[in-house]
């Protein structure tokens, strides 16, 4: 029994810090994300409002526009 709570307490310390070490991502910011796509933050904005409006996301607009 002694081994089984061991080996259990092994098995979930692994886990979390597994699930901890992983570097945390900071979403982009609009300006970064329109750089990425290559236009001006007004022109992001724009597509964004309008894949919005459309109920998209705004990576499912550009790829249905042709951007990507």
């Amino acid at each position: 029994m002694k081994t089984f709570i061991i080996t259990a307490l092994v098995i979930v310390s692994l886990f979390t810090l597994t699930a901890c070490s992983g570097e945390a991502s900071i979403p982009m910011t609009d300006k970064e994300k329109a750089e990425s796509h290559g236009m001006s933050l007004q022109e992001y904005k724009e597509m964004k409002d309008a894949s919005a409006r459309m109920g998209m996301d705004i990576d499912d607009h550009m790829k249905m526009m042709g951007g990507e």
